[in-house]
């Protein structure tokens, strides 16, 4: 990737986006922060940007945060928001986020329609992908982590 993101600039374009769509307040916590203990117990979704780019932005949320902010995107009680709900907010988020940063990176080239991404996966693009940047949130009291990523074989 011959441009990236510092973690600051990747926050601020998920920031952005939270507040379109939740009145819960996101606040970075740190950069360069993945760890494995706390990564499990998230819900991870990937949206990526076909070849030559070879990229991707990854998103790892709070179950619980999820939920509540699928209810405020849906501007429905939680009690009426279900699974495949969350996963199509949490994917439109996704897409959101992603289509911004590839604007704000320069990228034409297609991005795929985002989707969830099971523990394998997400130690694929951790093993096969260079993190660019990478932030952790939270919002009350709940870890919400990104990362843009790169292949190593583009580099």
């Amino acid at each position: 990737m011959n441009k990236t993101l510092t973690s600051q600039q990747l926050f601020s374009h998920v920031h952005r986006t939270w507040e379109c769509y939740s009145q819960s307040p996101l606040n970075q916590v740190a950069d360069n922060h993945y760890e494995a203990t706390w990564a499990e117990d998230l819900d991870w979704f990937a949206a990526k940007v076909k070849a030559p780019n070879d990229c991707a932005l990854l998103f790892g949320i709070d179950p619980v945060l999820g939920l509540l902010i699928s209810g405020e995107m849906f501007d429905r009680p939680t009690t009426f928001i279900d699974q495949a709900d969350v996963h199509d907010a949490l994917g439109e988020l996704t897409h959101i986020v992603a289509r911004t940063i590839t604007a704000d990176l320069g990228i034409n080239h297609s991005l795929q329609t985002p989707e969830a991404v099971t523990t394998q996966q997400r130690q694929h693009f951790l093993n096969a992908f260079n993190v660019e940047s990478e932030m952790l949130a939270q919002s009350d009291h709940h870890y919400f982590y990104s990362a843009l990523v790169s292949s190593k074989a583009a580099n």
